[in-house]
């Protein structure tokens, strides 16, 4: 991984974030995303990505904020999630899952990680 940003305190491209502890040292801490899969009210699916999945889940199901599918089909509820290292493999992972139809998304629900690849 590269050097971390010196301009942010989260450095997309390396997918990492700087914190200070006691002795006034940065230390650089590796911050993961997840690719999740929602059940909605009524019944469908939403795909989405995230470095923080109960914030996300909470804006989705909140009275403002959240994806505008969700807003009209709450409550919305965690069918899968998926972790993985960084934005770029997590928008290419929500892409493929996206690309999947009902089905076999169905599937990837109900088979969970173990068999994520095979399908």
């Amino acid at each position: 991984m590269g050097a971390l940003c010196r301009f942010a305190l989260f450095c997309y491209c390396c997918a990492m974030t700087a914190s200070q502890d006691n002795s006034g040292q940065v230390e650089k801490i590796i911050e993961s995303y997840f690719v999740y899969i929602l059940k909605c009210a009524d019944g469908t699916l939403y795909v989405g990505s995230t470095n923080n999945l109960e914030r996300r889940l909470k804006q989705h199901n909140g009275a403002k904020t959240g994806a505008h599918y969700t807003k009209i089909r709450r409550p919305v509820s965690i069918a899968y999630r998926e972790q993985v290292l960084n934005l770029s493999l997590a928008l290419k992972r929500e892409h493929e899952i996206k690309s999947l139809s009902r089905a076999r998304k169905l599937e990837l629900i109900r088979l969970g990680l173990s068999t994520l690849r095979q399908l």
